[in-house]
Formats: structure tokens, C-alpha cells, sequence
């Protein structure tokens, strides 16, 4: 199993993964947005409940990717949520340049994670060339329980699981210590999701400036060294 931390912290002996490079960061460093009108544009798109998200810009697409380290892994959160086709396009457009340099690339969101029933083809068929790696993600909410999954959570994950099965792809998790509503997650809960999932890789992610957090640290060493268990 293959371990990264997206937003690296050099405290822990982790691989480094590039994450938010929509918002135009590599590294921990800013560089270039890609999304026509740059971030806040599509944050405004965002807040406005927009049918379409701001498009890719290829050039500047190119031109981030052109800063990434030949090894690097690429941990893409691009219209997580959204999966007609405009929007895998868009993905496609974004993620071109990454995989004509050979980079590993894993997908954050995917239409089987914000759907049990999910059926349609057609954002995989799109946007499949450009992926290596199905990772799908998690946050801890509040009120849900410290040890183990929620049912609709085994359930959405382990559809992405036969998919990734499906597609050939390699299967992926990706945890965030820090939530934009909940606690940190606990040890018990990380390893429960690692035992059903038997991930290929793992990605903690977290922002820039919680990188040296206790919490973080801690959720990034457990992965580092957790052990797939029957």
C-alpha cells in the first residue's frame, strides 16, 4: 500500500501528492489557477448554484502541470460533485497534460460516492483514460459514529470499488483529520475503513496550515504504518 500526504508535511516521512490545483497550489506554493476567471470565479459559480462551473483554461493547464516533479501523484478534486458531461469534460481538459507527463493521477469524486443508484457510464467513459487511481473520499461529521462506517458510507464506497474493479483501476482512499463540519477521525475508524476498502493508496489530505497539527500528524503516521487486517 502506497501512502501520501496532499499538502506535504516534511515531519512525516510520507510521498508527496499535489492536491487543489484548481486553486492554483503545488507544493504548498501557489502557482497557476486553471479554471477560466481563476478561483474566485468559480467560487462565485459555486456559491450561485451555477448549472456549469467555469471551464479549464488548456493553456494553463499545461503550465501548472509543467511545475510538477517527474514522480509526483496527482490527488484531483475537480468537480467533485458534478458528473454530466460538460463537467467531465472539463476534467479531461484539466488532467490532459498531467497524464501526457506521465503522472499518476487519482480522482477524488465520482458520481457512485454522492449516489447509491448510480448507473450511467458516461462520466467514467470520459473521463477513465485520464485516471489511474479511484480514490474515494472522507470527512468525519459530527454526530456520526467514532468506530466504524455508516451504512449509506460502505455502501457508496464499495460501489466505487467494483467500478474501479471494472475500469482496471487501481483503488484508492483518501481522509481528511481536519472536516469542514466534524471532529477528527479516530484510529479505530481509519483502520475500519482501510479493512473493508484494501486500498492500493492512501492520501491525507489536509489544508497548508494544518499540516503540523497533532491530529494530522497523528492520522498520517497510522497510515503510514496500518497493516491491512481480514
Amino acid at each position: 500500500m502506497s501512502v501520501y500526504a496532499a499538502f506535504h508535511n516534511p515531519a512525516i516521512p510520507l510521498a508527496e501528492a499535489i492536491c487543489e490545483g484548481g486553486a492554483g497550489w503545488m507544493y504548498g506554493k501557489h502557482r497557476i489557477e486553471m479554471h477560466v476567471g481563476g478561483w474566485n470565479a468559480l467560487v462565485a459559480a459555486i456559491k450561485a448554484d451555477a448549472k456549469r462551473l467555469p471551464p479549464i483554461d488548456p493553456d494553463k493547464a499545461k503550465r501548472y502541470w509543467d511545475y510538477a516533479k517527474p514522480s509526483a501523484v496527482v490527488l484531483s478534486n475537480f468537480y467533485e460533485d458534478r458528473f454530466d458531461e460538460y463537467h467531465a469534460e472539463q476534467l479531461a481538459i484539466a488532467l490532459a497534460p498531467a497524464k501526457e507527463r506521465g503522472l499518476t493521477i487519482a480522482q477524488f469524486g465520482f458520481p457512485a460516492f454522492w449516489s447509491d443508484t448510480d448507473s450511467d457510464d458516461a462520466y467514467w467513459k470520459i473521463v477513465g483514460p485520464y485516471i489511474d487511481i479511484v480514490s474515494p473520499g472522507y470527512y468525519a461529521v459530527d454526530g456520526g459514529p467514532a468506530k466504524t462506517w455508516t451504512t449509506q458510507d460502505r455502501s457508496r464506497v464499495k460501489s466505487l470499488q467494483l467500478k474501479a474493479e471494472r475500469y482496471g483501476k487501481r483503488l484508492g482512499f483518501t481522509v481528511s483529520p481536519h472536516t469542514h463540519q466534524g471532529n477528527p477521525i479516530t484510529a479505530q475508524k481509519f483502520q475500519a475503513m482501510l479493512n473493508l476498502l484494501w486500498a492500493d493508496d492512501v492520501f491525507v489530505w489536509c489544508k497548508q496550515e494544518n499540516a503540523a497539527k497533532p491530529e494530522t500528524v497523528a492520522a498520517a503516521t497510522m497510515a503510514a504504518k496500518v497493516e491491512m487486517q481480514d
